[in-house]
């Protein structure tokens, strides 16, 4: 509450602040002795929270404790003159310490012993003298150096404390000792807790002091006793930090108040000390972690009193009370949510300080309707000069507790005298501080229209104190956001109390920016009074005073008056305001006629103006800024020749603007950023109204259909329904210049593709500085050509993506020719772009630099297709292959381009674990072969397994092909072209086998058969081998044999067979016996002798001779 103006409704300190117990500490010469300077620091600074609720006070010599009131035997005609004593408090918690400590330097083994527990017992019998009366406790702290005794006399230590203790009459629990030494705060914290425990004793003595007196009261006379009381064991426990049992004896003391009987002598004491009560039982509500209770506590307060009203010439003290008791409530609700209680949207400190803000609003109603503006402080003797002894008493009838007043007389020259005071309090310094409270909690808790509210609220107070410069800037911010969420109601409001504020303070700027709001179609003026603000703004711009605002104070305006005539001749004379922020009386759309101008074409600009206004405005001139990527430039707009341009009210105004682009703003955007309405007149003065089209966009927009469903003027929806456009783009002018394109397409896979171009020079003059850069663009079906794609000038060189051909000067009217190649390397279209610039010097403009592009699509497809496949020596399909056992590839050439192709040459590039059948490389079976579309051309390579790799070969190696377009007329150069071919399986066989015998045999004619058995293996291998005769033949040699081959050695086995039957049939086979127990390989090596042996034998007819 100190951030408040203060009145006399605030709660005294002693109410507010946190009750501590307070223990003094006498002995202590904190000026001239270091040590004890020491100590005193440690027991009094850094209070933290952790540490014990205490509060020490330094006793000097002088402090005199207060004198001790007589006991009084009985209450039986006692009848008490008030509720609560102001003094008492403040003994409590400043005068009178509920532990007095007393430090005295003395060593156990001291020489001097004798004289200086004497002077100890002295020390403690002097406070006991000076405290006499009271309850308070005494300690003797002993300071000592901290250095150990020795073990001899730690006896002595014990006897001499005790007699310590009897000499000053203590016991021995209030008898420490303090080291002083390095852990002198460890000490401290354990002599501060001794302390508390001592206090918390006298509290307790105190407590049930008071108690006893309860049976000597009555309800009759002694209702006021049984409220003090009551108040007095709430404060006592609340020392003693029992929160609990202060609430509830708070609690009975306004309960009992509740009774207490209240008439207009003794409302404002009662109305006071209900106040203070109920704010200590929501204190320790909120401290007892209980909001709820405390927020119904303060319902039920207010509901009880807000009847009391007292008497009728006093109510503004009521609402001022009710006031003080919502912004009490807020300053301890908001410091509960500091320390950690959690709040809600719809229930946080912010409505309490609006509460309170809102009955200071009554109170200052109420003075205003009670007092009239000539009423005077009474003379003579002054009412309110005096002390009282209770709270909330009448200085001029102090203990007064009859129910008519002792004076009539001087009762009526108080009422006076407090409505005086009332008159000239400053309420609105009071509703601006509760009302900032209230915001800043609004704007915590995230309620920003309650917090606008609550803003304008405060520039009327401003207003009404007459601070016309705070309400202003406070009311153009909150017009700000109700313009922007179209709350026209109430920015209609915000903008004519803006309008008074800102004639008053002869803000020139801001009264004219308010003034042309105030005619706009969406802003209600009182009385409809448009016209006189037209006259406003017109006075200004001829250097006139304006008329004064409706409904000011009339000294007020007197003074404003004075303020304008100070400013309406100063600089600024040119006033500038930006529209944008506005709701204005004028509306402006532009629109580009065309997305797109050519450099040599004229640029136009259509600008359409409604006027909301009724009268017709005048205009000296209109401006559009233009935008581009090298100027600002501001192009006039005039009404064909007249001086002046005439807005008519209510209708749409159009107008065409035109301007040549620059030179150097080709394939950069123009920008509409502005439109100026100049006003002028015969003075010096100048308004201009600016409008930036830009941030025009973001304004909410209405469909134009919902804004006529009735009949209304074809302009008013010709304007709605326009769209504004305000970007356009410069490009170059159209380039008279063609292209020829000769080539042969679709260009081939990896080949070096010729394309002839012919540029026509159509223009009426010669061009100079022409450049071509020729390039690929980026497609969807191609969307990254610089990594397959290559352009070059010259056949098989590669150069960078894009190619620069410098020509020089071309003639009108005629031809330049050039080619370039393409290489590409994915099967696609690609886009070839020819950019062609130069330098135009025509009648009009000088070094015009022209652009044109062209684009030309090239197809790209695959020349031919390579497959492979993999048969035995004898032409049989195989899918795997042995080491050292030779197979033939044979790679298949499918022919795919549509042009006739010439295959050079081609080769077998083998990878490490295979070699050629032969020693030497093969050469290719199809080199210097012609082929066409459908064509497929077959190649045959021998090769054979060196050794089995770890790793299944993924190839058997690259199949280059070396190919060329095959053209007469033009020599090209040939390509590589690289396939893989897929890998075969590679298996060891630990034998390999090899069956000589002729493929065609005469009928009834006998022929060998050899068969070579060779070891591959390290090791010997041994065979079992038996021949499986047939009917076709007759055989001779072993059916059965068991072959045994040595490493790296062979066998050879001799066979005779004789045909018995013509035609296509099957010899005899030899097969070999594997024991699958002693033998790893028996399925390879049958494998083997299958792929080896022959499978069909022709035999042919004999024929007699």
């Amino acid at each position: 509450m100190t951030t408040q103006p203060s009145d006399f409704t605030e709660f005294p300190p002693e109410i507010i602040l946190k009750p501590l117990a307070l223990i003094g500490l006498s002995g202590l010469d904190t000026v001239n002795n270091a040590v004890h300077r020491t100590i005193w620091e440690a027991f009094s600074s850094n209070r933290r929270a952790d540490r014990v609720a205490v509060r020490f006070k330094l006793l000097n010599n002088t402090f005199e404790f207060p004198i001790v009131k007589p006991k009084r035997n009985s209450y039986e005609w006692y009848i008490p003159k008030g509720i609560l004593k102001k003094n008492w408090i403040n003994k409590r918690i400043n005068l009178v310490p509920s532990v007095i400590v007393i430090f005295y330097d003395m060593e156990w083994n001291d020489p001097q012993w004798n004289e200086k527990i004497i002077e100890c017992a002295s020390r403690v019998q002097s406070i006991r003298a000076a405290v006499e009366g009271h309850l308070t406790r005494v300690a003797v702290v002993v300071i000592q150096s901290g250095l150990s005794p020795p073990p001899s006399e730690y006896m002595l230590g014990a006897e001499r404390a005790q007699a310590l203790c009897s000499a000053c009459e203590i016991q021995s629990k209030a008898l420490f000792v303090l080291p002083h030494n390095d852990h002198l705060m460890g000490y401290v914290l354990r002599l501060e807790n001794a302390f508390y425990d001592i206090a918390q004793n006298y509290y307790h003595h105190e407590t049930k002091n008071i108690k006893q007196h309860r049976d000597h009261l009555n309800k009759t006379t002694h209702q006021y006793l049984f409220v003090r009381h009551q108040f007095k064991l709430g404060f006592l426990n609340e020392l003693k930090q029992d929160l609990s049992m202060a609430h509830k004896h708070y609690l009975h003391a306004y309960n009992n108040l509740l009774e207490t009987r209240t008439v207009d002598t003794n409302v404002h004491e009662v109305r006071t000390i209900a106040g203070y009560i109920n704010y200590k039982l929501c204190k320790l509500l909120f401290a007892l972690n209980l909001p709820r209770d405390s927020i119904a506590q303060l319902k039920s307060h207010i509901d009880r009193y807000k009847s009391k009203i007292g008497p009728s010439d006093l109510l503004f003290e009521h609402y001022a009370w009710i006031a003080r008791q919502y912004s009490a409530f807020g300053e301890l609700f908001d410091e509960a949510i500091r320390s950690g209680l959690p709040a809600i949207q719809s229930q946080h400190p912010g409505f309490y300080y609006q509460q309170a803000a809102q009955f200071t609003v009554k109170r200052r109603q109420t003075i205003r309707s009670t007092c009239s503006d000539e009423i005077e402080y009474p003379s003579g003797p002054d009412p309110l000069d005096g002390s009282v002894e209770f709270y909330g008493q009448r200085s001029w009838r102090p203990g007064r507790i009859s129910a008519d007043p002792h004076d009539p007389q001087k009762e009526q020259m108080a009422i006076l005298a407090l409505q005086f005071v009332e008159k000239n309090f400053s309420h609105s310094a009071v509703i601006i501080s509760f009302l900032g409270s209230a915001i800043a909690q609004f704007k915590t808790f995230h309620s920003p229209r309650m917090r606008k509210q609550l803003v304008v609220e405060m520039a009327n107070e401003y207003y009404l104190c007459a601070d016309y410069g705070k309400a202003l800037t406070l009311l153009t911010h909150m017009l700000w956001d109700y313009r922007r969420e179209r709350w026209w109601f109430l920015a209609s409001y915000v903008l004519n109390r803006a309008l008074q504020c800102a004639y008053l303070s002869a803000k020139m700027q801001d009264y004219l920016q308010l003034s042309i709001e105030a005619l706009s179609k969406h802003i209600q003026v009182p009385n409809n009074d448009k016209e006189r603000i037209f006259r406003n703004i017109s006075a200004i711009l001829n250097s006139n005073i304006p008329n004064p605002e409706p409904d000011i104070p009339v000294a007020a305006q007197n003074k404003a008056i004075e303020l304008w005539q100070l400013a309406i001749d100063k600089e600024p004379l040119t006033i500038s305001v930006e529209m944008i922020n506005i709701s204005s009386f004028i509306e402006v759309k532009t629109k580009f006629k065309e997305l797109k101008y050519r450099l040599d074409e004229v640029v136009e600009i259509i600008l359409f103006v409604r006027l909301n206004y009724s009268a017709s405005l005048k205009v000296k001139n209109i401006y559009v800024t233009i935008s581009s990527h090298t100027e600002i430039i501001k192009i006039p707009v005039t009404e064909s020749l007249k001086s002046m341009i005439h807005l008519e009210g209510g209708k749409v105004n159009k107008f065409l603007c035109q301007f040549k682009p620059n030179a150097q703003d080709i394939d950069t955007d123009l920008h509409i950023k502005n439109v100026s309405f100049l006003l002028d007149s015969e003075s010096k003065r100048k308004i201009i109204l600016n409008f930036k089209l830009e941030d025009a966009s973001a304004q909410i927009t209405i469909h134009p259909e919902l804004l006529h469903f009735i009949l209304s003027p074809k302009n008013d929806y010709e304007f709605d329904s326009f769209v504004a456009s305000t970007v356009a783009r410069v490009i170059s002018r159209e380039c008279k210049l063609s292209l020829k394109v000769n080539n042969d397409c679709p260009a081939l896979q990896g080949e070096w593709f010729l394309t002839t171009f012919m540029i026509s020079n159509d223009e009426d003059f010669s061009i100079q500085n022409v450049k071509i850069v020729i390039s690929v663009l980026s497609t969807p079906e191609n969307p990254n050509p610089e990594t397959v794609t290559e352009l070059s000038l010259t056949e098989g060189e590669s150069c960078t993506q894009s190619l620069l051909v410098d020509i020089g000067t071309v003639a009108s009217a005629s031809n330049f020719t050039n080619s370039f190649y393409m290489k590409s390397n994915r099967i696609s279209t690609s886009t070839i772009q020819i950019k062609i610039t130069y330098i135009l010097n025509t009648l009009e403009i000088s070094n015009l630099e022209c652009t044109k592009d062209f684009k030309i699509k090239i197809p790209v497809v695959k020349p031919f297709e390579v497959s492979a496949q993999f048969v035995s020596m004898k032409f049989k399909k195989v899918t795997k292959c042995f080491v050292n056992d030779p197979f033939i590839v044979l790679p298949q050439i499918k022919i795919l381009s549509p042009w006739e192709l010439l295959i050079a040459d081609t080769d077998l590039e083998i990878v490490d674990c295979y070699e050629y059948g032969d020693s030497e490389k093969p050469v290719s079976c199809i080199s210097n072969l012609t082929v066409t579309q459908g064509h497929t051309a077959v190649d045959a390579v021998c090769i054979q397994a060196k050794y089995l790799p770890k790793d299944v070969p993924t190839r058997v190696g690259l199949y280059n092909i070396k190919w060329k377009r095959k053209a007469p007329d033009h020599h090209h150069k040939c390509v590589m072209s690289s396939t893989a071919l897929s890998g075969l399986p590679i298996e060891v066989c630990p034998v390999s086998v090899k069956v000589n015998h002729p493929e065609i045999i005469e009928l009834q004619t006998s022929v060998p058969l050899h068969c070579i058995m060779k070891a591959t293996m390290d090791t010997p291998t041994r065979l079992n081998l038996s021949v499986e005769g047939t009917d076709s033949f007759m055989f001779s040699g072993y059916k059965k044999v068991a072959v045994t081959v040595s490493p790296h050695d062979k066998q050879e086995l001799w066979y005779n067979i004789h045909p018995l039957v013509a035609g296509v049939t099957n010899p005899p086979n030899l097969k070999p016996l594997i024991d699958a127990e002693k033998s790893e390989n028996g399925d390879i090596v049958k494998e083997i002798f299958d792929q080896g042996l022959p499978h069909n034998v022709f035999v042919m007819p004999k024929y007699n001779k």
